[in-house]
């Protein structure tokens, strides 16, 4: 999911929040030597749930907007820019993106 987010163009700055849920596998050991650690900001939890998790997120991001995202996603060229266009532009309040799965471009949720 990282690799993917910074690999693609936009015009907009964003830093990631990172919520470690409690998990035990490791799994957010490598960002200690990931590219773009200066941009991800990782907080570890004991398990406080998806919910509490992503007001956890809201409370340490510094931007002016928030995306939330969970692992596993594929970003594709100027995402941010599309999302934050209607806000920007006063067309909308809230904005969600399209959802598709990997192996079946057909089926969109």
């Amino acid at each position: 999911t990282l690799d993917s987010l910074f690999s693609v163009n936009t015009d907009y700055s964003f830093e990631v929040i990172i919520i470690n849920d409690g998990s035990s596998d490791d799994c957010c050991d490598f960002l200690t030597t990931y590219n773009h650690a200066n941009q991800v900001k990782l907080f570890e939890t004991d398990g406080i749930g998806a919910a509490s998790a992503r007001n956890l997120g809201a409370a340490k991001a510094s931007g002016e907007f928030l995306i939330f995202c969970d692992a596993h996603l594929q970003f594709e060229d100027l995402w941010i820019d599309h999302i934050v266009e209607p806000l920007l532009t006063g067309k909308s309040d809230a904005v969600t993106p399209a959802i598709a799965s990997f192996g079946n471009s057909d089926f969109i949720g």
